[in-house]
């Protein structure tokens, strides 16, 4: 993809054109705590090719919003509602409508993010709660490169937007730390009741068992039956030795320099 990138619309509107974000599926059970639900309404803020909320599609109410013409095709081939919104601006949506409202790795996009939370709060019904990510752009890692001179692009071992952006151009506009993004959700009348930590971009980025569901979809016998095996087996003994309860608990008492980003439930404060 050529760097030269005049706007974030016009540097979505190439990704979602790509096969990996049209035919393949990343669900994230996080979104309801890895449980079976069955016809709930639910709205995604910046929803993309709806990758990790296709298989929610069967037996919910599902509208996507997204900014871009390509997003909307891909959403509705995988029967999606899928509308196109500028999340700057007041959504053409119901009050008080929704049971789940996803809004992961928007708000940074914005120039505007109180304008949704808003929205999100008003959206969403009293009994029902909002799934909201934002990156850390100053955890550790990301502290160390702006102490040897690097700027806050996003740059990790499997995401590195310094190949698209320059400083002048980059598509986040709004940068969280922990206590400014509860104060932001609270100001917002958005109560948060779960927190998901993990060390670095394990909690939400790059998480295994998204990574193992994509090698689930290759044809390949390599990925299928010795990669994956391999891979499952590794995490498995990892989570043995360091159990997921016990690295949540060590993040938990440092958030802002442990993880990655900040994926939390809310609900609306009534």
């Amino acid at each position: 993809m050529n760097k030269i990138i005049r706007s974030q619309k016009d540097f979505y509107e190439k990704v979602y054109g790509q096969k990996n974000y049209i035919s393949i599926e990343m669900p994230d059970l996080k979104i309801v705590n890895s449980e079976k639900v069955q016809g709930k309404k639910i709205a995604v803020m910046g929803a993309g090719t709806g990758r990790d909320i296709r298989f929610l599609t069967k037996s919910n109410e599902i509208w996507g919003l997204d900014n871009t013409e390509q997003a909307i095709r891909v959403l509705k081939k995988n029967n999606i509602q899928a509308m196109l919104a500028d999340m700057n601006k007041p959504l053409k949506l119901k009050n008080n409508y929704f049971d789940i409202v996803i809004a992961k790795d928007i708000l940074e996009h914005l120039d505007y993010p109180q304008q949704l939370a808003s929205e999100i709060f008003r959206i969403l019904k009293k009994s029902g709660y909002a799934v909201i990510n934002v990156p850390n752009h100053f955890f550790l890692p990301m502290r160390l490169r702006v102490l040897f001179g690097k700027n806050l692009i996003w740059n990790t071992i499997d995401h590195n937007h310094t190949q698209y952006f320059d400083e002048w151009n980059y598509m986040h506009k709004t940068f969280f730390t922990w206590n400014g993004f509860r104060k932001f959700l609270k100001i917002n009348n958005l109560e948060i009741i779960k927190k998901y930590w993990d060390f670095g971009t394990l909690n939400h980025y790059s998480q295994p068992e998204i990574y193992f569901a994509i090698l689930e979809q290759r044809n390949d016998n390599f990925s299928k039956y010795l990669l994956l095996p391999t891979l499952r087996f590794f995490w498995i003994i990892f989570n043995i030795i360091f159990p997921r309860q016990l690295r949540s608990l060590i993040v938990s008492t440092s958030p802002s320099l442990m993880c990655a980003s900040f994926y939390v439930w809310c609900k609306p404060i009534k």
